[in-house]
């Protein structure tokens, strides 16, 4: 059976639908997978898109005989995907069950109608073109006379895809990296120690709320209000980011919880996961690809010499490190709400939400506007003009410490970014080579900044294996770096968190210099 990139993408599960993911080229259904999985919910991310390098960075060889019972068909692409989706709306009922009666979903519904059991994602698009003109609207951009119109149209709201080229780098890592975790005994999805800094860390965050606001000391009060912004950020890079790759228990309603940790201080876990899980950890730096250096037409910064230059660019050096205080509050106030109304995060598509991501998406909203705004207003004894300086506190504290952590690894002059091909989507390298050619870490040896950071000082380790938790990432930097010795492969190590925050505002005024042109406007 051939699938079509269209009818992919509306195999998200849910209701008379399948939940399809592609991998190299192959599409497997696995949405009777999602309860076993050992990683917990995060394979639902995969869900209606190509998965290839996520599943490749999450899983070994011993997987392989999981995929070949989920096997559906073939991925194919193009004009050849959209003629493949018009011959099956020519297809009976009774011919499209007998195609699809092998497949786990169709397996799992046999006693439900065949009718709602066989109905392929993307054929009630297909069928809303036969609708009569009466009941069309001028200003609906779907609807059109003709079905290949229409399916044109959902093709160009295709996520974009980049294809790696392959090699054996990334095999032997792997090996190498299993062999003597095995030799040691160590468990690298979980962590005792990540069991007690996550302890902390959310005590201390209930501990500086209550400071920050209802503390009788003025000055503890201020100090408190910082300290939570801090604490917040911890929760981000710490317990939520382990447990939202899968890498914080083999207990899946401790690794939701932990997850849903991030949707209690202010951001979205959902969204969070769409955004750097499918986006940023696939396509890392790619340009208009990866989610975390994605900028508007007219944006306040300019990340690489691929996006559109103007004037105030040449300032953005200095006037960044001001805006960065403003993250915490945009996600919680702005971005998660805006993809949720656009359904998109940058180019990435956003997967239908469950009922229990959804709830969770509404409840942590709810809570952190309560607990951090409406809680302090009725019941601190601190004025009004008091409490903006610590709701700016806390909000600037923890969205600097987010900013800053995550923007010296990746946006530095020290790595590279990434054009994939125009037309074919193809970078020219092996997907694990390009992980070290356009990522940076800093304080190797450095407990301190292991746990302040959540492990990014590692940043490369947790790219190249997000399913281990972040306490190991010592433990495996070694064998990295002994075999890009061998291979002749750069990894870049900043010696210090300061050296790196240096590298990324020099390279901020290097990249917003006018003496850099945008290559996106040449010839």
């Amino acid at each position: 059976m051939d699938v079509s990139r269209v009818l992919l993408k509306h195999a998200q599960g849910g209701p008379n639908q399948p939940m399809w993911t592609a991998i190299r080229g192959n599409v497997y259904d696995i949405e009777g997978w999602v309860e076993r999985h050992p990683g917990g919910d995060v394979i639902r991310v995969a869900a209606g898109r190509d998965a290839t390098w996520l599943f490749e960075s999450y899983h070994g060889k011993h997987v392989e005989n999981v995929l070949e019972q989920l096997y559906v068909g073939k991925l194919v692409d193009g004009n050849d995907g959209i003629e493949q989706v018009e011959k099956r709306t020519e297809k009976d009922e009774k011919m499209d069950h007998v195609e699809r009666s092998s497949t786990p979903t169709v397996r799992k519904r046999k006693n439900q109608e065949h009718k709602r059991m066989d109905e392929p994602a993307g054929r009630e698009e297909l069928e809303g073109t036969k609708r009569s003109t009466e009941n069309r609207s001028d200003d609906d951009p779907w609807e059109s006379h003709e079905p290949q119109d229409v399916l044109r149209m959902m093709e160009e709201d295709l996520e974009p895809v980049a294809t790696y080229k392959t090699g054996p780098f990334y095999d032997e890592l792997k090996r190498r990296v299993n062999k003597e975790m095995r030799q040691k005994g160590v468990n690298l999805r979980t962590s005792t120690s990540m069991y007690v800094k996550s302890a902390l860390i959310l005590t201390s965050c209930v501990i500086t709320w209550w400071n920050a606001f209802f503390s009788p000391y003025q000055a503890l009060r201020m100090v408190c209000a910082a300290l939570l912004g801090f604490c917040r950020a911890q929760v981000g890079v710490s317990i939520q980011h382990d447990a939202n790759h899968g890498a914080y228990s083999k207990n899946k309603l401790a690794s939701t919880i932990a997850g849903a940790s991030l949707d209690f201080v202010g951001a979205s876990s959902f969204m969070w996961k769409q955004q750097h899980v499918v986006g940023h950890h696939a396509y890392t730096n790619v340009d208009g690809m990866d989610p975390d250096i994605r900028v508007g037409e007219k944006d306040v910064r300019r990340v690489t010499q691929y996006q559109p230059w103007h004037p105030h660019h040449a300032l953005q050096h200095l006037y960044l490190g001001w805006l960065y205080s403003l993250l915490a509050i945009k996600s919680f106030a702005v971005d998660d709400f805006q993809a949720l109304h656009t359904g998109r995060i940058g180019n990435v598509r956003i997967n239908r939400m469950t009922r229990i991501e959804m709830g969770i998406f509404w409840a942590g909203k709810l809570f952190y506007f309560c607990c951090v705004y409406m809680v302090p207003c009725l019941l601190s004894t601190s004025g009004w003009m008091e409490l903006i300086l610590l709701w700016s506190m806390n909000e600037a504290v923890a969205g600097w410490t987010l900013a800053f952590l995550f923007q010296v690894a990746h946006v530095v002059g020290e790595v590279d970014f990434i054009k994939a091909d125009e037309k074919t989507g193809r970078v020219d390298c092996e997907w694990a080579i390009a992980q070290l050619e356009t990522t940076a870490d800093f304080s190797h040896g450095s407990s301190f900044w292991l746990h302040v950071s959540g492990g990014l000082n590692h940043q490369v380790v947790h790219h190249l294996f997000p399913g281990i938790c972040h306490t190991h990432y010592p433990k495996i930097a070694p064998i990295l770096k002994q075999l890009c010795l061998e291979k002749g492969v750069k990894y870049r190590v900043f010696p210090s968190f300061w050296s790196a925050l240096q590298a990324h505002f020099r390279y901020m005024k290097h990249v917003g210099s006018v003496k850099v042109p945008s290559l996106a406007t040449v010839g």
